[in-house]
């Protein structure tokens, strides 16, 4: 569909979604070249009715029982005077149709931001139980809820807790890895540039408890890091941090920590990704390889602009050429879980039927 160029209005921004049919190797393509890319894109889908916000959002898909899941997006709004802004969430009811459930207030409105909101699913499987962070608007403190998703939503929140020993500049990410029953939130240090970081064992019986924090070695960073993984084996895992470096460069940095992971992690040094991966804001990473192994896709805004790309980094390291997502743009940065992406787009939002994923997949 033809966008038509349209003066611009002083429009509150909507979130859009887009999925991504993503797999190995599609039906016809066995013989690519090696530096494609193996991800597919639909069309955009949205704008999410009664979503409107100025900052990235979040994504966590949380299982309710064996054969069931809840995509609930989370983002920041609507403002509560000068206190700062309220973190809503829906949850998707249908992603083909653009049908979600109307927005409610994480933690009953008792969770402030001026940030843009982490969450993940948290506690065993099946627990129907996620895990929302944000940055105290008034302070560098972390904060936490726990919600409980059920047939008619999230029924019950935790008390709002602040996370020991987190001091951020930023907003924090957050990551339930695939192995354990932990959950790992890492955030810019208020102190410094460090990627500082703390792993929680949760408690069915009250707040998370949490470890001693730390930093990852030689880490410097600007704005939210994400934290992806990908599996390598039963029971086993690698876990990516990614961050924007400070200054004008644009680079993007990992580390790497194998799972489990308790208390101080054995992070690698950090490693950039090559100079044709440049951007304006923090990246985004997921595994999109079959049971969530290799590669791990990334995806990044520009340095200058709201237009996004992606590369896929393989078990050996090796990164592909930057290819643009299509469709859908971001000023500030993206949300991802395994087969959609979503990004708060400011102005007009265009939206059209998604692709459905391959049969290969």
């Amino acid at each position: 569909m033809h966008r038509a160029s349209r003066p611009f209005r002083a429009v509150r921004p909507a979130i859009v979604t887009t999925l991504a049919a993503i797999c190995l190797i599609w039906p016809g393509l066995a013989a690519a070249a090696p530096q494609a890319a193996p991800v597919k894109w639909s069309p955009e889908l949205g704008p999410v009715p009664g979503a409107l916000t100025h900052t990235a959002p979040a994504l966590a898909n949380v299982s309710t029982g064996k054969k069931s899941s809840s995509l609930l997006l989370f983002w920041t709004g609507p403002a509560d005077g000068s206190a700062g802004f309220h973190i809503s969430y829906q949850t998707s009811l249908s992603l083909r149709k653009n049908t979600w459930s109307r927005p409610n207030l994480v933690a009953f409105g008792k969770a402030l931001t001026r940030s843009r909101p982490a969450a993940s699913p948290i506690g065993p499987q099946s627990s129907g139980q996620v895990i929302v962070a944000w940055k105290d608007p008034a302070d560098s403190r972390i904060l936490y809820a726990i919600g409980h998703e059920g047939k008619g939503g999230i029924g019950s929140w935790s008390a709002v807790a602040p996370i020991p020993q987190a001091a951020a500049a930023s907003a924090p990410s957050v990551f339930r890895p695939l192995h354990s029953n932990l959950i790992v939130v890492t955030w810019q240090a208020a102190s410094g540039r460090a990627v500082d970081y703390i792993v929680g064992i949760p408690s069915p019986a009250g707040p998370v408890k949490w470890e001693q924090g730390g930093s990852i070695p030689r880490s410097a960073a600007t704005g939210t890091p994400a934290i992806a993984e990908v599996s390598t084996g039963s029971q086993k895992g690698l876990l990516y941090v990614l961050w924007q470096v400070p200054g004008s460069s644009g680079q993007v940095d990992y580390a790497t920590a194998p799972e489990p992971v308790r208390g101080q992690a054995k992070w690698s040094f950090p490693h950039a990704l090559p100079p044709s991966v440049r951007t304006g804001a923090p990246p985004s990473a997921q595994a999109i390889g079959k049971g969530l192994t290799y590669p791990l896709l990334v995806v990044f805004r520009a340095q200058h602009g709201a237009a996004l790309s992606y590369v896929t980094l393989s078990a050996k390291g090796k990164v592909t050429k930057p290819v643009p997502v299509p469709h859908i743009r971001s000023s500030n940065g993206t949300a991802i879980s395994p087969g959609v992406l979503a990004a708060e787009d400011p102005g007009d939002v265009f939206y059209e039927p998604f692709v459905r994923p391959c049969p290969a997949c």
